[in-house]
């Protein structure tokens, strides 16, 4: 990880490519630079860079030929290392190579089922989507869910992570929660056991809208082949939609994306 100390850049701002040993520098600088955080924009990287955009958005674009560098339609603009710095970099590698696998896979079965998917990771007190497919969907309701923070307590997403994480990591998770969100809006330890024991049961977690305007969605863990957690799973739908089929639907694709992920992760 990087810590937070300025990274100079090591080249002269102008924009002159004809140097090979300034375009490994200027390339080298980007991976550090990118290597601070998950997620960033063309904005953010020429403000920490200082190179000039046209120079970082050609660099970007090799990057991402040789795939140190992913942005894909889902992020809007937007770029994340990929789990090939493992051999650069520390940086954000685990969460980096499930993104990578979850994705392709995602997107496959978003384009079968037709509905938006997405991937989480667990993020202090939320879980952070890093793999979304609604640019896939035609059922889509915003453009992307990729980098939206989604709580634990109240999302499919989060209650399903709490649900399938280790009991020493909920723990300390709810402890957290206890410290940063008013006390009135935690509930009472017997009610959220039983909706653990739930969502443990039945293999997933799910999150009904109230308002036909709203989103309903259903969560599923992701596991490593040795068993780990991973991050969770999660499918979409317009809320006067949810029923039985679509849940059961919903659920055994899920559980397929998630096996494909641990068959594929070791």
């Amino acid at each position: 990880m990087a810590n937070d100390k300025r990274t100079e850049p090591a080249v002269a701002p102008d924009d002159a490519e004809s140097n090979p040993t300034r375009s490994v520098q200027r390339a080298l600088l980007v991976l550090r630079v990118m290597n601070e955080r998950e997620i960033w924009t063309l904005l953010d990287l020429q403000k920490r860079t200082e190179l000039p955009k046209s120079t970082l958005h050609r660099l970007l674009a090799t990057l991402q030929a040789e795939h140190y560098v992913y942005s894909g339609p889902e992020m809007h603009g937007r770029y994340r290392l990929t789990r090939n710095v493992e051999d650069l970099s520390s940086g954000f590698a685990e969460t980096s190579r499930f993104a990578d696998i979850a994705t392709p896979l995602l997107i496959a079965a978003t384009k079968r089922y037709r509905w938006p998917m997405a991937a989480g990771v667990i993020d202090g007190v939320f879980v952070r989507a890093n793999a979304c497919t609604m640019p896939y969907s035609p059922y889509s309701m915003k453009p992307t869910c990729f980098g939206q923070k989604y709580e634990l307590l109240s999302t499919a997403f989060g209650s399903t992570y709490l649900a399938f994480c280790t009991s020493k990591e909920r723990r300390v998770l709810l402890s957290s929660l206890q410290r940063t969100i008013d006390k009135s809006a935690m509930p009472s330890l017997t009610t959220l056991r039983k909706l653990l024991r739930t969502i443990k049961a039945q293999g997933y977690g799910l999150r009904a809208g109230v308002t036909s305007g709203e989103s309903s969605a259903i969560a599923v863990p992701a596991y490593s082949s040795s068993g780990d957690l991973l991050g969770v799973l999660a499918c979409s739908t317009f809320s006067q939609l949810l029923d039985k089929s679509w849940v059961d639907r919903s659920h055994r694709t899920l559980t397929g994306v998630a096996t494909q992920i641990a068959r594929q992760y070791s």
